[in-house]
């Protein structure tokens, strides 16, 4: 399946999409003995959007590749990573459509947040590559102070490995690609099971801005696949965000693997304070906003909420009053104002 039929699949809600297949080396790759995997659903009508297969050679093929590219990736300058990025940053803003449609079918988003995230990842990109020069010079910084006549530079750590979450795919992705490119690292991103969509999206416009063959990989599968791998210790980077309990099996596999670095997030219990002073509208409405903000699942959603004993009656009436207006709906119908 070709990106034109992709995006036109999302558009018309055609489910379920075809799987082409992972992304490795710089082309679709097949695996016909492959294991299915459980299928990616549209969170409004609980259709199958679409079945991919994964196991263990599929990551390793693609570490293999990763691996193949890494002198040429570390050796790019300075400009040439960023421009890199900016080429990335580019493709998300001439697809954004199509990335949009990607976030409402896949992630339950409404319009209005779809838009938002996918605005903010391309005001980061841009932000990031205006600063990428003074980055460079902010981590070599300490370095530099040990000995003000020395000769500094950054060597690339290795190959990274990203799992890519349902709930902000394409914050997360801007993210990581801008990381590992910047770092001069290849990158093999596994997005999970309910991020199939997400992933086939950014190996898509992978393929139409001309990278190094081998330095950026998407390979389909689930938490399951993604330990597997774990062990291998040419993986010097891991970025993952998901549960607790995920966090720390990554832990586990990667302790005594020298060098590698860790980049893991899990959920917790975020709360809001309102205090005496509180504007009651602004508090009402954040709390809803983080409560509720990409269906909840984001890893920084609002869970708990502390209000002075002086508020808790007046605060309580208007938050269930706003809770009772809010509209819930099919994001996939294009409703903008679900």
């Amino acid at each position: 399946m070709d990106f034109e039929s992709f995006g036109d699949s999302l558009a018309n809600l055609d489910f379920p999409i075809e799987f082409p297949g992972h992304w490795i080396n710089g082309k679709w790759t097949r695996y016909p003995n492959s294991k299915k995997l459980k299928g990616s659903i549209d969170p409004s009508s609980g259709e199958t959007i679409i079945v991919g297969s994964s196991d263990k050679k599929v990551y390793l093929d693609a570490i293999e590749a990763a691996d193949r590219s890494l002198k040429k990736v570390s050796q790019l300058s300075l400009q040439e990573r960023i421009d890199t990025i900016r080429k990335m940053r580019q493709a998300l803003a001439d697809y954004q459509s199509t990335v949009i449609d990607c976030l409402t079918v896949q992630s339950g988003k409404a319009l209005w947040e779809a838009q938002l995230d996918l605005d903010r990842s391309i005001s980061f990109l841009d932000a990031f590559i205006k600063n990428a020069p003074s980055y460079q010079e902010t981590i070599l910084g300490p370095a530099k102070l040990t000995n003000v006549n020395g000769s500094f530079s950054l060597t690339p750590i290795g190959i990274t490995m990203a799992f890519l979450p349902f709930s902000s795919p394409v914050t997360s992705f801007s993210k990581y690609f801008a990381a590992a490119v910047f770092s001069g690292c290849p990158l093999v991103l596994s997005p999970s099971s309910h991020a199939s969509l997400s992933g086939l999206l950014f190996a898509h416009l992978a393929e139409r801005i001309d990278l190094i063959e081998g330095s950026f990989g998407v390979v389909f599968g689930n938490f399951e696949t993604f330990k597997k791998i774990l062990s291998d210790r040419r993986i010097q980077a891991i970025i993952y965000t998901g549960s607790r309990d995920h966090c720390e099996a990554i832990r586990k596999e990667s302790f005594g693997i020298k060098g590698r670095q860790l980049i893991i997030q899990s959920g917790g219990k975020n709360s809001a304070l309102v205090h005496s002073s509180a504007d009651l509208e602004d508090a009402a409405r954040c709390v809803l906003l983080g409560g509720f903000k990409a269906t909840g699942q984001l890893c920084t959603a609002t869970s708990r909420v502390f209000v002075h004993k002086s508020l808790i009656k007046d605060f309580s009436e208007l938050i269930s009053e706003k809770v009772r207006t809010l509209k819930i709906g099919a994001t996939d119908q294009k409703q903008s104002d679900i």
